[in-house]
């Protein structure tokens, strides 16, 4: 089973190694499959452990239709896990082209609990007793998280190795473990602070990761996670947790960065701006002092609440000032809100401030720089708006100060503001925030 995992592997990712494994004749032992590929020798000279009188077969991707399996000799028992969802297509090849069957049931919440009498329980989701030497596992639309219990019998009784492999169309992708990663943490972490958690996910409370332990400078408490920067000291430090997930092994590293509370930040951002063009919206941002920047996602949001990524620039992580820009192509009619978020290497994180962008249909609006101190432009696209009135309100709606535009693009004095949020409303209705720091 450990070597079906790794076939798959390195059919699915390009990388694993090909490894025998001992097939389980019965389905409470049946082999776990922690990596997805596997080579086994067939057993001989055990009788048929039953019939399976029921199966739902589709006739990809190879004409395999049964309606039973009436003889199970020489079983074979496998279980494993969906770790990205898809059309789950594996073939069952041999070495000596002899008759070998399969069923496949599923899917289920939990291996431990699949397993009947004798078969696993319910009716099999597919299977095959053709006679020719390959066999084919065909289910369409299997999601992540679900477990599946395979059945290979050796018809024939003759010696050969049976490898299972994916097909040609498969998309699925198979794994043992639930895989453990740790979350992000938002900010470096400084001498001082408090001892935490380490959060990861799933989190080490889950019911199905056991046995889990933390190691690495900092770790105070190897069980939870506990973390103490102090204890740790300055500098980058790799932690690891190890566990058990459904019988399967599972590791995972971060890196955390300690600093001194007067260490400043690894980058200066000294401007962030964007623009909107007849092909997108282009986002700049100027930077300097860059040192140990991972790279900067561009996070988008339509409503201000809920942002996506974008797009995403490599740090070139020079030494002086530095310019970067990003075209996103799908900005939405209206509002478009970016942040900028820049990743350190050590895992760390910061965001900018919100840049808002108007793109419209029939013309387009922006404000820049955001945010400002004591000027901002406003640049637009709409020929009817000469000598047209803009107004900026504060957040509670009050009228603080009006426009006259006077051309498609005006210098907006905003010195006398308090520093805060305003909105700008535009001629036609279209209301754009702006920060004044």
């Amino acid at each position: 089973m450990n070597k079906f995992k790794h076939s798959l592997a390195y059919i699915l990712l390009g990388m694993g190694t090909s490894m025998g494994v001992a097939a389980q004749s019965t389905c409470a032992n049946k082999l776990v499959l922690c990596n997805p590929n596997t080579s086994f020798a067939a057993p001989t000279g055990q009788a048929s452990i039953g019939s399976v009188a029921s199966c739902a077969t589709p006739a990809s991707p190879d004409n395999d239709v049964t309606t039973s399996l009436n003889s199970t000799p020489n079983p074979s028992f496998f279980s494993f896990c969906v770790s990205k969802g898809g059309n789950l297509k594996l073939e069952m090849i041999n070495s000596a082209n002899i008759d070998i069957d399969f069923a496949i049931w599923g899917p289920f919440a939990n291996p431990s609990s699949a397993c009947g009498t004798v078969f696993p329980t319910g009716t099999p989701k597919d299977c095959g007793y053709t006679d020719a030497a390959n066999e084919y596992v065909n289910i369409n639309n299997v999601q992540a998280g679900e477990f599946y219990v395979l059945l290979i019998t050796n018809y024939k009784n003759q010696p050969t190795n049976v490898t299972l492999q994916p097909h040609a169309s498969n998309t699925a992708q198979l794994g043992g473990p639930l895989q453990i990663t740790f979350d992000s943490l938002a900010n470096p972490l400084f001498m001082g602070a408090s001892a935490f958690v380490i959060p990861t996910n799933p989190a080490v409370t889950n019911v199905n990761v056991t046995g889990e332990v933390f190691s690495g400078p900092g770790i105070t408490n190897a069980t939870t996670g506990l973390f103490n920067p102090t204890t740790a000291g300055v500098g980058v430090h790799t932690i690891t947790v190890t566990a058990t997930s459904y019988g399967c092994a599972a590791t995972a590293t971060k890196r955390m960065n300690v600093r001194t509370a007067a260490t400043p930040l690894p980058l200066t951002l000294m401007q962030f701006k964007g623009a909107a063009h007849q092909d997108g919206i282009g986002l700049q941002w100027k930077v300097a002092d860059e040192k140990e920047v991972a790279d900067y996602e561009i996070e988008h949001s339509s409503d201000l609440r809920s942002f996506s990524m974008a797009g995403q620039v490599a740090a070139t992580n020079a030494a002086l000032e530095h310019d970067y820009s990003y075209l996103h192509k799908a900005p939405v009619a209206g509002n478009n809100y970016y942040r900028l978020r820049m990743n350190d290497v050590d895992g760390t994180y910061t965001y900018s401030a919100v840049v808002n962008v108007y793109y419209g249909k029939a013309g387009s609006v922006m404000l820049t720089p955001v945010p400002a101190s004591d000027r901002v432009v406003l640049t637009h696209t709409h020929e009817d708006w000469m000598h047209r009135q803009v107004e900026i309100r504060n957040m509670m709606g009050g009228l603080v100060q009006t426009i006259i535009l006077n051309g498609q693009q005006t210098n907006i004095d905003i010195a006398g503001l308090t520093k805060g949020f305003y909105l700008v409303r535009m001629p036609d209705g279209t209301v754009l925030r702006l920060e004044k720091i």
